[in-house]
């Protein structure tokens, strides 16, 4: 009778379990920063336009 689990073959399944989610959450993590740092360079960018707009209009007036 074992007293520690299902061996070997529990440990190496939980094991590869815990990898694996690990590096699912990694690969998430990357991608979502990604998305949110391309996502803020196109708010600044079009910040940028809005505010050169904004000064040609005041100096036109």
């Amino acid at each position: 009778m074992q007293s520690g689990g299902g061996g070997p073959g529990v440990a190496l399944s939980c094991g590869l379990v815990l990898v694996f989610a690990v590096l699912l959450q990694t690969i998430c993590v990357a991608i979502t920063f990604l998305y949110f740092t391309n996502e803020l360079q196109q708010i600044i960018k079009c910040k940028d336009v809005s505010l050169k707009t904004k000064t040609e209009i005041i100096h036109t007036l």
